[in-house]
């Protein structure tokens, strides 16, 4: 104790005004971490080797756009469930009527059959859909 019968000892500090930024940097780094893992993941649809186009316009998908998918041996999948030309239409009809303006990607692989995305387009064609955009990459994107 001392002389005025205070207890010895650090003394108690009042309200700190300043903001501890560590927790939240740590914070940030570790979504950082899991978008950079996750993202690659995050493309919609099947994997396939898109055909290379010198020249064409950059696009984004819009939140509801269906993505349809022709791999090299002539599979066709809606998303990432393969459907025959039935259950294509079908499927796609009833999301064209809940959303008309949904927009329609096909992702073909370069080593398909032109018939094979010839008789894809065909279908998507059949199912009213109001425009169909063809995924592709560039040179540097290889």
């Amino acid at each position: 104790m001392t002389r005025r019968g205070r207890p010895r000892g650090p003394r108690r500090a009042g309200l700190v005004s300043e903001i501890n930024v560590t927790p939240l940097v740590d914070v940030v780094l570790v979504l950082l971490i899991i978008f950079m893992v996750v993202a690659p993941y995050l493309h919609r649809g099947v994997e396939v080797g898109l055909p290379v186009a010198e020249h064409g316009e950059r696009g984004e998908m819009r939140e509801g756009s269906v993505v349809v998918t022709l791999t090299e041996d002539g599979t066709v999948y809606l998303d990432r469930s393969p459907v025959a030309r039935g259950q294509l239409v079908r499927r796609l009809r009833e999301r064209l009527a809940a959303r008309p303006a949904t927009d329609v990607l096909v992702r073909g692989d370069a080593r398909a059959r032109y018939g094979d995305v010839q008789r894809l387009l065909t279908w998507l064609r059949d199912t009213g859909a109001p425009g169909v955009s063809l995924a592709t990459t560039t040179e540097e994107e290889l």
